[in-house]
């Protein structure tokens, strides 16, 4: 057995669980928009009731599951760190794809309309999701400095706090 064929499922398990505890991170930011915008009951109508507290807990058990999915493909692809920021945020528009505009009216009993009016009234939807993506990949990143990223030679802390500014400059003009 290679060195290659140990290190390949320790390092999977060590993406997943670093991308559990990313995911969380990112739930919690994502969780905290949902506040503000009063659409926790939105995701507890997933469990039948449209409690916000149920909301929030159902969006930190689907933001643990989504983080250490990204951990898994991120750990896999062996991303470099000053990508996942990238992959995060497109990582974000993926679930905002599935979850908001398929998923939860597929789930909640509503019609699913992938239409420009219905993208539309979910862009604040989008944002959170961004933020959610955003957040993970970054906490993940840092989580990964002493397995995959370091061992693999990709983990430049001075270059993540680049890619973070520059995202933030983009977003700011495109705000």
């Amino acid at each position: 057995m290679t060195a290659e064929a140990v290190r390949g499922p320790v390092l999977a398990g060590r993406g997943a669980s670093a991308g559990a505890f990313a995911g969380a991170a990112g739930g919690m930011v994502w969780g905290a928009a949902m506040v503000s915008l009063g659409t926790l009951p939105d995701v507890a109508v997933l469990a039948g009731s449209g409690a916000p507290w149920l909301g929030f807990v159902l969006n930190m058990l689907i933001s643990v599951t989504v983080g250490a999915l990204f951990g898994l493909l991120a750990a896999h692809q062996r991303i470099r760190s000053s990508e996942l920021l990238f992959w995060g945020l497109a990582y974000g528009v993926f679930w905002w794809y599935l979850g908001t505009l398929t998923l939860l009216p597929l789930l909640s009993g509503s019609p699913m309309t992938w239409s420009l009016d219905a993208a539309q009234a979910a862009v604040p939807s989008l944002f959170g999701h961004l933020y959610f993506g955003g957040v993970t990949a970054v906490v993940f990143a840092l989580l990964q400095r002493d397995g995959l990223s370091v061992a693999a030679g990709h983990l430049r802390p001075r270059t993540l706090l680049r890619g973070l500014l520059a995202a933030g400059i983009v977003a700011g003009f495109l705000v």
